[in-house]
């Protein structure tokens, strides 16, 4: 919407100076509308005229693009040390920028620009990161991914091996995972009846354990961490 002053004495016309195409929704209007075809830098003149008497002047008038739509990349997890590099869109029109939104430490971008950057400084927990891109006076484009920094597990341990007679049952000694994930699996069944009672307790039982060597792993793992895992041989002569 132009804002010109009003002709007292003959009469005012808008007209484009220069620029891309573009139209006027009335040119003898000081505040007339003026429609742009598209993105550019138009100078539009309002000119006063009184019979052989023309008087001039120019505004320009920047049309900035829409920038593109942004997207911060599909969410993914990380162990903890392990590095971390986000995977944001590359703008064709506009610039980006990474902020932090949320997470437990304050994050360090190596170049907040780049849709690609590297980031330090990150512990343990859910962090999220909103990239924008902007282009002059347009409306910003954002979106978010949620990176969860996943602790690194303990070392497992199954216990010692172990000898049964006389019971066809034995109780695992696993150490706890703490806020990882355990799980028991056998290597070997002898005879193929022995059961784990609770696969992801530490400290279960193993019921129908036949004559010979049965074999269990403890496995703990922990989102995208490299899992541990150990060892124990029960022996039923």
């Amino acid at each position: 919407t132009l804002a010109a002053n009003t002709i007292t004495v003959g009469t005012g016309a808008w007209s484009k100076f220069s620029g891309p195409a573009g139209s006027f929704s009335n040119t003898a209007s000081p505040t007339s509308t003026f429609t742009p075809s598209g993105p550019g830098t138009y100078v539009l003149r309002w000119t006063a005229t009184n019979l052989s008497c023309t008087f001039f002047d120019d505004m320009t008038l920047t049309v900035d693009p829409l920038p593109t739509t942004s997207n911060a990349g599909t969410p993914f997890s990380v162990c903890q040390f392990q590095p971390v590099s986000l995977n944001g869109n590359v703008p064709t029109v506009g610039t980006g920028l990474w902020t932090q939104v949320s997470g437990p430490t304050a994050a360090v971008f190596a170049d907040a620009t780049s849709p690609t950057t590297a980031v330090f400084g990150t512990q343990e927990g859910a962090y999220v990161f909103k990239w924008t891109i902007t282009s002059g006076s347009c409306n910003a484009s954002s979106s978010n991914v949620t990176v969860p920094i996943n602790e690194l597990p303990p070392l497992a341990d199954a216990g010692v091996d172990q000898t049964i007679c006389n019971t066809s049952t034995a109780t695992l000694s696993g150490n706890n995972p703490g806020i990882a994930t355990g799980t028991w699996t056998f290597v070997s069944n002898a005879g193929n009846t022995a059961t784990i009672t609770n696969p992801n307790l530490f400290n279960t039982t193993v019921t129908g354990i036949s004559t010979g060597t049965t074999r269990l792993k403890w496995t703990i793992s922990n989102g995208s961490c490299s899992p541990y895992s150990d060892e124990v041989q029960i022996t039923k002569p």
